[in-house]
């Protein structure tokens, strides 16, 4: 696995109009590429795990070096998914790298308002049990597949396009292999 890299810097301009971007990255070839995003604003929250509530959309930031190219965007958000302008990301001064461990504490944060949800969601999709959601966004993770519009699952590339194709935005029969507890996702496969 990649060494991850932490950021975070002023979001005026952002899309809760004020607070803090939070950016885990990692480097896929020479780019910089996010795995997760937190906008933060006090108590408001939009992260890169889940559609945002009032834009529903997911939010994450890509590489526009990258779009063109076919053969690298299977792990980019899907351009119908992330409507808004696609945003390049550099370090620099202005986006200061800050420890895992600031990184970590806020995501926890968020984390922790959808907790009980998510364990009750848990509950209700035990290992091996049947799910059925839509093919939503490629992510640098895998696919993922919305579940219920609040909770989401993630699906291994290879698997996914050996089943369904390259298609997204289609109902697909998945199966419950895990918990992904950093973004709160359910690990999907296409076998039980």
């Amino acid at each position: 696995m990649n060494r991850s890299y932490y950021f975070k810097h002023s979001n005026e301009e952002g899309p809760l109009g004020g607070g803090f971007c939070f950016l885990e990255a990692q480097y896929i070839q020479t780019d910089l590429i996010v795995f997760r995003q937190l906008d933060v604003d006090g108590e408001k929250y939009i992260a890169s795990n889940r559609i945002t509530k009032h834009e529903q959309k997911f939010t994450v930031i890509d590489n526009p070096a990258q779009r063109n190219d076919k053969a690298s965007t299977d792990w980019l958000p899907h351009p119908s998914i992330c409507d808004q302008p696609i945003q390049e990301f550099a370090p620099s001064e202005e986006v200061p790298e800050i420890t895992k461990e600031e990184f970590d504490f806020e995501w926890n944060r968020y984390l922790n308002t959808t907790i009980n949800e998510w364990k009750l969601f848990k509950e209700n999709n035990p290992l091996q049990k049947a799910v059925l959601g839509r093919s939503c966004v490629y992510y640098p993770q895998g696919v993922i597949i919305n579940i219920n519009n609040l909770f989401f699952g993630i699906i291994d590339y290879k698997k996914y396009t050996a089943a369904f194709g390259n298609r997204l935005n289609i109902d697909v029969r998945t199966y419950v292999k895990g918990y992904d507890e950093l973004n709160q996702w359910l690990l999907l496969d296409i076998e039980n």
